[in-house]
């Protein structure tokens, strides 16, 4: 299968855009290992191969996403994430992870880091309560940076103190079908959103704003877990590019600017938050007099496999109350025993324990 897998590599052909232009957007494709590359591809075979895993019987059809960046002039119709407004917010999830999937080898292959950029992202009903429910007037939790290079005219929102449409949105994102989406863009299984949106929300630069290159703090120390990726969906109706405010990607070793993203309207930016995914808009924006670049800041995090260094593994311990019958305890008791046997014995002699168990069960006679 590996082998197959890698003597198709030349499919990825239009994943691997050189730099430069709104090509750079996109990002051109690494020097992946061959297992790297193997992996990707089997897993985007699989996804095309196995519709059924996306919940429905038909043929699985890439985004409209691709068409818009690779044939100049057709506009793009349907939004990236077909989510449903009519009750609440509604995705799918296998679906959900199957669009995530379908974009995983632009995403894994982009330079100079894990990244990609999707217009029209959102549903339009959707992105228009993301924009008319931006609090213009400052609120209790706001957080401003007048700190020059590490943060200038720059106002963060905490989306608990903005109204419920903007709170509602925000659980979304935190839910579990953007999650299968974002695992299945990125092949990083058991992300964990923060509840407490450390540094993300709402975020607001005025004229003269700027945010010096920079990567990522990478633990969040709340809730001690590592930072893997960020997600920004730009809200700026009309913005015009002479005003700045490029997002910029560097290389890693900070010699190369591999791309300059403008921040348009329902333009999403997703990107790995690796040690040196060093990114940033450094110049001033020069917008005029009440022009904002406005964005949600959203962050995803795992935790560590550590855990099973330091607590044991049981499941659940069941205890009998006082008075229960005399089956009830037996039971309780039972269920304790296999889990410290769980614990303690190896695991040969666990299967040996275990059917003995069996055995003698089912050799008791009937009462």
């Amino acid at each position: 299968m590996v082998s197959s897998a890698l003597s198709k590599r030349s499919k990825f052909a239009r994943f691997a855009k050189p730099h430069g232009g709104a090509d750079a957007l996109l990002g051109g494709a690494p020097a992946l290992g061959l297992l790297e590359v193997a992996v990707v591809h089997v897993r985007r075979l699989g996804m095309l191969e196995n519709p059924a895993r996306l919940g429905h019987n038909r043929p699985f059809e890439p985004p409209g996403q691709w068409s818009h960046f690779e044939q100049a002039g057709v506009e793009q119709l349907n939004s990236v994430l077909p989510i449903d407004a009519s009750n609440g917010l509604h995705l799918d999830a296998a679906a959900a992870r199957g669009i995530g999937e379908s974009l995983s080898a632009r995403y894994c292959f982009a330079e100079p880091f894990p990244h990609v950029v999707l217009d029209n992202f959102l549903p339009p009903g959707v992105l228009q309560t993301a924009i008319d429910n931006f609090p213009v007037q400052g609120l209790r939790s706001d957080v401003s940076f007048e700190q020059g290079y590490a943060g200038f005219h720059k106002r963060q929102i905490l989306p608990e103190d903005c109204n419920g449409p903007a709170r509602s949105l925000f659980h979304f994102f935190n839910s579990q079908p953007f999650l299968e989406f974002l695992e299945g863009l990125s092949a990083i299984d058991g992300l964990i959103p923060d509840p407490h949106y450390v540094g993300g929300g709402y975020h607001e630069i005025a004229k003269g704003g700027k945010l010096g290159i920079h990567a990522d703090f990478r633990i969040n120390n709340r809730l001690n877990l590592s930072r893997r990726m960020n997600v920004i969906i730009y809200l700026n109706e009309g913005w015009d590019e002479q005003w700045g405010g490029f997002l910029e990607l560097w290389d890693r070793k900070m010699t190369t600017k591999c791309a300059s993203i403008a921040p348009l309207v329902n333009r999403c930016v997703i990107f790995n938050t690796d040690e040196d995914s060093y990114h940033g808009h450094p110049d001033p924006l020069e917008s005029p007099e009440g022009v904002f670049r406005r964005s949600i800041a959203l962050y995803y995090y795992t935790a560590s496999k550590a855990i099973y260094d330091e607590l044991p593994n049981k499941s659940t311990m069941y205890q009998a109350r006082p008075g229960e019958s005399a089956a009830n305890r037996r039971e309780a008791l039972d269920l304790r025993v296999n889990e410290h046997l769980k614990q303690w014995v190896p695991p040969a002699l666990l299967r040996y324990v275990m059917a003995l168990k069996r055995r003698l069960g089912s050799s008791k006679p009937a009462t």
